[in-house]
């Protein structure tokens, strides 16, 4: 569906960044690819903290981890973390848990930092 609208309206935000959303969900590795692409594009015209948590999430699924708790930081920063309190969940985000295995404490300082919010 949001490839159909992306043919229709190719530079919409939202409709990118829901084809980005809905890339990663599948979790395909080939399609993390894409999503990485899509939000890196997003993030080069507009630093909004959704698409550094997409981009962040994409990352994290390609094993780029230090990208991703970098991308990850910005959102929260950005106060992704006061609309999303489940924005580095695990259940809700599968790609993270490369992340949580192998950067457990980083991950764990930025729960603590959505929190304290």
């Amino acid at each position: 569906m949001f490839r159909q609208l992306n043919k229709l309206e190719p530079h919409d935000r939202e409709i990118l960044e829901a084809l980005g959303a809905t890339l990663l969900k599948t979790g395909d590795l080939k399609d993390a690819e894409e999503a990485e692409q899509i939000f890196a594009n997003l993030l080069g015209s507009y630093a909004w903290r959704n698409f550094y948590h997409g981009h962040g999430i994409a990352n994290a699924a390609l094993g780029k981890l230090d990208d991703a708790l970098l991308d990850l930081t910005k959102a929260i920063e950005l106060g992704y973390g006061q609309v999303d309190r489940k924005m580095l969940d695990t259940n809700e985000h599968p790609h993270l848990k490369r992340l949580e295995a192998e950067r457990s404490d980083a991950l764990k300082e930025l729960k603590s930092r959505i929190s304290s919010a």
